[in-house]
C-alpha cells in the first residue's frame, strides 16, 4: 500500500475509534458514574487501534491521548489533570503496556503472514517451472527419439 494512503487510513482508524470511545464514555458516565468503566473502554480503544493500524506509533499515540482524555474529562477532579492518584497512574501504565504488546504481536503476525505468502509464492513458482519443464520435455523426447531412429537407420531408409 502507498505510504500516504496507509498514513491516512491509520489516521482515520485512530480518530474514529477514539471518537467513538469518547462518545460511549460520555454515555457511560451518565448511566454509571464509575471512572473504571471509562478507563476500561479506553484500554479497549488502545487495543483496537494497535491491532488495526500499522506499527507502534498509532497505538502509543492512542494510549497517551486516552490517558490524557480519561484523566481530564472522566476522572475527578473533572477538567483538570491529576496524575498523582494511583488509579490514574495505573491506567496510564496499563494503556501503554497494552499498546506495546498489541503492536509487537501485530507486527509479528504480519511478518509471519509475509513469510507465509512468500513461501507460497515460491512454491507456486516451483510448480510452474516443473509443469513447463514437463510440457517441454515430452515433445522434445518424441522429436529426439524419432531423430535418433532416423539417424541410426539412415542407410536402410529408401
Amino acid at each position: 500500500m502507498h505510504k500516504g494512503k496507509e498514513f491516512w487510513r491509520n489516521f482515520w482508524v485512530f480518530l474514529c475509534i477514539l471518537a467513538v470511545s469518547f462518545a460511549i464514555g460520555l454515555k457511560l458516565q451518565e448511566i454509571a458514574p464509575f471512572q473504571s468503566l471509562v478507563s476500561m473502554l479506553f484500554v479497549l480503544a488502545v487495543f483496537l487501534i494497535s491491532l488495526m493500524t500499522q506499527g507502534y506509533f498509532w497505538g502509543m499515540l492512542a494510549s497517551i491521548l486516552s490517558v490524557l482524555i480519561d484523566n481530564f474529562v472522566f476522572a475527578y477532579p473533572y477538567f483538570a489533570f491529576d496524575f498523582i492518584s494511583t488509579e490514574n497512574l495505573i491506567a496510564a501504565v496499563v494503556m501503554l503496556i497494552v499498546a506495546v504488546i498489541t503492536g509487537a504481536l501485530t507486527q509479528q503476525l504480519k511478518e509471519q503472514e509475509r513469510i507465509k505468502a512468500e513461501a507460497e509464492k515460491e512454491k507456486m513458482r516451483g510448480n510452474l517451472l516443473r509443469a513447463i519443464s514437463h510440457d517441454l520435455r515430452t515433445p522434445l523426447t518424441t522429436i529426439y527419439g524419432s531423430t535418433s531412429l532416423i539417424i541410426d537407420s539412415y542407410d536402410s531408409l529408401p
